[in-house]
């Protein structure tokens, strides 16, 4: 499959000026020392949820942070990182729609499996938590985004060609989620397809506020919503309370959570082969 340069490429192409790989260093040293001030007040808050919302909150410093090194030292627009000023409402709601499907995908093929047991919490649920979570998940998954797609993948998509881009740049988001507890091989390359399926999806709708909403709600669901492990991160508070069954780690993930396991794999190879369905079908109308 052939990759042209999106828009957002192109403007990268034309406006960074730096030596590529030494940008990308100095950049995640400064996105780790942007987060490490930014969680630092969270460390005085004695309640587990108000600190957990805190710190992915705290994510807003970082996206500012990102975005002014981007400007100064890049000489990159907004633009060029994916922002778009155009339907913003409508993008950001379909990739919640989008990210909900696939999740509730990967929790059918669990269950499918017998690989979990679902139950409601909701007689114990913190709601106020659980709500105050969903839009705490914005700026942690947007965050991401900017940094991983945004600057890593568009930097060397206009420096080599779209699949390095795609490729170094999932590569940099399982190294750097890996460092989570209970990370198992399987989970490392999960965390390279989730990537790989994030970087496509930014790639086929350049817009950063899109595939970050997806990232988002990605997160939200596994943790608030299902009450399973996100990276092997635990989460204060769910909606329901999914038990994995130990014997079935393989598909469950075990202690890392759903991106550790089959079941998440499956979910993103039946993803992948939605996306390159619906790609022959755009470029068959664009031919015709």
């Amino acid at each position: 499959m052939k990759f042209h340069s999106t828009t957002s490429i192109q403007l990268t192409k034309e406006q960074q000026n730096r030596n590529i790989w030494l940008t990308i260093i100095i950049g995640l040293i400064i996105v780790f020392v942007a987060q490490g001030i930014s969680i630092l007040p969270g460390t005085y808050i004695k309640n587990t949820g108000v600190q957990e919302v805190y710190n992915l909150f705290a994510n807003l410093f970082v996206i500012l942070i990102v975005i002014l090194f981007c400007k100064f030292f890049q000489k990159r627009t907004l633009s060029s990182l994916g922002f778009k000023d155009k339907h913003i409402i409508s993008k950001i709601f379909t990739g919640i729609i989008l990210s909900i499907t696939f999740l509730m995908t990967v929790l059918l093929v669990n269950l499918l499996a017998g690989s979990v047991e679902l139950t409601s919490n909701l007689t114990a649920v913190n709601l106020v938590y659980v709500l105050a979570a969903f839009l705490a998940y914005f700026p942690q998954g947007l965050m991401e985004e900017i940094v991983c797609r945004g600057f890593i993948m568009n930097s060397l998509s206009a420096k080599y060609n779209v699949w390095i881009g795609l490729i170094v740049n999932s590569l940099i988001f399982a190294i750097l989620h890996g460092i989570n507890p209970d990370t198992t091989p399987l989970a490392l390359f999960n965390l390279f397809l989730a990537g790989i399926l994030l970087s496509t999806i930014f790639y086929l709708t350049d817009n950063i506020l899109f595939v970050g909403a997806f990232h988002a709600v990605w997160n939200f669901m596994l943790g608030p919503v299902f009450g399973v492990k996100v990276s092997g991160l635990s989460v204060y508070s769910s909606l329901f309370k999914t038990t994995l069954l130990p014997e079935q780690s393989l598909i469950n993930g075990g202690n890392f959570g759903f991106e550790g396991g089959l079941g998440l794999t499956i979910s993103i190879f039946i993803a992948f082969t939605i996306i390159f369905l619906f790609i022959k079908i755009r470029d068959k109308q664009t031919k015709n």
